[in-house]
């Protein structure tokens, strides 16, 4: 009995405890809070920057190129049929270089970015595979010389000179090539006698990208405010982008996506920029799971981000010109690419408008091959993983004064599409995990408490039923009448 009755008195003061940690839960995560603003800041040697800096992340650069099986018939006006080739994966390196520590609670880098073929995660060989693709330089520089306005000679001259140097609507190239860049005729042409329509002799998708940057960030270092840590201030120098028609649209917002703040909730819209697109995009909840252990929310960019217009009146300011609309899914980024007219999309048009799929034979949307997404540690807001996925199409049709267009249709003409795949290291996962631990048990303590009141409680309860049955048991075999010879 003395058992539960110490049991008893234990569970009462557990519970008393755990009363007052839950009346007081709100100071307690203020505490937690304050904890972590002190380990969320980006200054030196601390372990929020040195994760920062050196992302200790595996990134896998797959890259997918569509090859044109009918090259002819499409300049007959029939639909292109596409073969996906690939994947061609590279190892991709990141790392933040030229920190520099403001004074304004800012950090400034570049984030540096190195690709590394690798054999044995490819199917096939870049140096050796011919595509055969929409001429990106040709349809480019006929973009502008129309935008121009030149006279109809000056059209058929242009017509003329790229017939000259064997320029022709499609092209065979090796994936190298590319990708990673190749001497245009047509553009070394160019380049002599209209710079401005031609800057550079080489064409490559990722042109000049290996082992260079996007520009200059200034990042907010989180202090006194863990929920601006690695928000993005400026990039390359500007508080807002030049290119778009409204203010919003303009907007540099949320981090550059290879972190957020901690403590993210479920009803949280998370807001990166992304250079590749020019533009900012956002993200919300779809799922819970877990990812090497640790406990992730999934968030993916809605159907909304590349809406158009008319699906989502926010995105107006995106259409250029002004009012210059295309469908859902496409984005036009011509004005930040020097006037090339690219459009960017989900690939095989994932969540565009069913007209762009259906334009082109070859296409399947899928949303686990086609869906970007990103897997974030709630408690850190670090990327535990993450797959971006863009493709890269041409808008091209038909000019009637350049012969090498023919009767092609008005068409999105996709071109290749990537998916930058990243995991978490396993050396830091385990570190993550042991801290995910730590803070589950702090802001758990209250509950476990409970619990343990709730044990002790029942221990007790079933310790005193215990007693009590055997005392019964213990009076019921004393006798009722004591006998003569007991008494003596």
């Amino acid at each position: 009995m003395r058992r539960a009755l110490i049991l008893c008195a234990t569970a009462s003061l557990l519970l008393v405890i755990a009363a007052v940690l839950l009346l007081g839960l709100g100071v307690f995560h203020q505490v937690l809070r304050s904890i972590m603003s002190q380990r969320m800041v980006l200054k030196p040697n601390s372990t929020a920057f040195k994760d920062w800096k050196e992302i200790p992340a595996m990134v896998e650069f797959e890259v997918y190129l569509f090859h044109c099986v009918n090259p002819h018939e499409v300049l007959a006006g029939e639909r292109p049929v596409l073969q996906q080739r690939g994947p061609y994966t590279y190892r991709e390196q990141l790392s933040r270089q030229d920190v520099v520590f403001e004074e304004n609670n800012t950090v400034s880098a570049t984030l540096v970015r190195t690709y590394n073929w690798i054999p044995e995660l490819s199917v096939g060989s870049p140096m050796e595979d011919k595509i055969t693709a929409l001429n990106v330089p040709l349809v480019a520089a006929i973009e502008k010389v129309q935008a121009l306005g030149l006279p109809s000679l000056v059209d058929r001259l242009f017509s003329f000179l790229a017939a000259m140097e064997s320029e022709t609507l499609f092209a065979s190239h090796s994936v190298h090539e590319l990708l990673w860049g190749y001497e245009d005729p047509l553009l070394v042409f160019l380049n002599k006698i209209a710079p401005s329509l031609a800057p550079d002799t080489q064409f490559g998708i990722f042109y000049k990208r290996n082992g260079s940057d996007d520009g200059r960030y200034d990042f907010n270092n989180g202090k006194g405010d863990f929920f601006n840590f690695s928000r993005i201030e400026r990039w390359k120098g500007m508080r807002t982008l030049p290119w778009w028609t409204s203010h919003s649209c303009n907007a540099i917002n949320g981090t550059d996506a290879t972190s957020f703040h901690p403590f993210l909730s479920r009803k949280d819209i998370l807001y990166m920029f992304n250079s590749d697109v020019c533009r900012s995009v956002y993200a919300t909840y779809e799922q819970e799971l877990t990812v090497a252990g640790l406990w992730a929310f999934r968030f993916t960019p809605p159907a909304s981000v590349f809406a158009n217009a008319s699906a989502n009146p926010a995105n107006a300011g995106f259409c250029t010109p002004t009012g210059n609309c295309l469908g859902s899914g496409v984005l036009n980024v011509s004005v930040c690419n020097q006037g090339a007219p690219i459009i960017m999309s989900s690939p095989h048009f994932y969540q565009a408008d069913p007209r762009y799929v259906n334009s082109v034979e070859g296409l399947k949307p899928n949303k686990q091959k086609h869906q970007t997404f990103i897997d974030i540690n709630p408690y850190i807001g670090f990327p535990v993983r993450s797959a971006k996925r863009l493709q890269v199409n041409v808008h091209v049709q038909k000019w009637s004064l350049v012969e090498q267009t023919g009767n092609i249709r008005t068409l999105v003409f996709p071109v290749m599409f990537l998916s930058e795949n990243m995991e978490l290291e396993p050396k830091a996962a385990g570190e993550l995990a042991q801290l995910q631990i730590q803070i589950s048990l702090l802001l758990n303590i209250p509950y476990i408490l409970l619990a343990l009141a709730g044990l002790f409680a029942l221990v007790a309860a079933w310790l005193a039923c215990r007693h009590a049955r055997v005392t019964s048991r213990d009076s019921e075999r004393t006798p009722l009448v004591v006998g003569q010879e007991d008494r003596l």
